[in-house]
C-alpha cells in the first residue's frame, strides 16, 4: 500500500513540483493539497494522510504551530518541516513539536524521500 502524502505550502508552483517529484515513487501517493494550516486541518481528517509535508511559513499559522495540531489530533501521522531557513533553532522547535524531520528547500529530492520512508522514531536534518 502506497504511502498517503498531504503537501502543505502556500505557493502552488511548490505543492505542485512536490506531488511530481513525489509521485514519481510508485510507494507513494498524494491525497491533496493546501495552501495554508486551516485547509490542511481540515483535509487532515478528510484524506487521512501518513505523512503531511508542511512549510515552515504560512500565511494563517507557522508550520511549527500546524505540527502541533497535527499531532494532537492525528499522533499517528509523520509530519515533516519543509523550510527555505537553515536555522538551527527553527530545526530545534520543529522536532520538540514533534516532527519528524526537518528538511531546507535546497535539500536534495532523494532526501526528502528517504525522510518519508524513515521510521518516525529517528528524526531527520537535512
Amino acid at each position: 500500500m502506497a504511502t498517503r502524502i498531504l503537501i502543505v505550502d502556500d505557493h502552488g508552483l511548490v505543492r505542485k513540483a512536490l506531488r511530481c517529484l513525489l509521485e514519481t515513487d510508485p510507494d507513494m501517493r498524494v491525497v491533496g493539497g493546501a495552501p495554508d494550516a486551516w485547509k490542511a486541518l481540515k483535509l487532515l481528517r478528510q484524506l487521512s494522510p501518513d505523512v503531511v509535508i508542511t512549510n515552515i511559513s504560512l500565511s494563517d499559522l507557522s508550520g511549527i504551530e500546524l505540527t502541533r495540531r497535527i499531532l494532537a489530533a492525528r499522533p499517528d501521522v509523520k509530519v515533516l518541516v519543509l523550510s527555505m531557513y537553515d536555522d538551527e533553532d527553527l530545526r530545534l522547535e520543529s522536532l520538540e513539536a514533534g516532527a519528524s524531520g526537518y528538511l531546507t528547500k535546497g535539500s536534495r529530492p532523494d532526501d526528502l524521500i528517504a525522510a518519508i520512508r524513515r521510521p518516525a522514531t529517528a528524526p531527520v536534518h537535512a
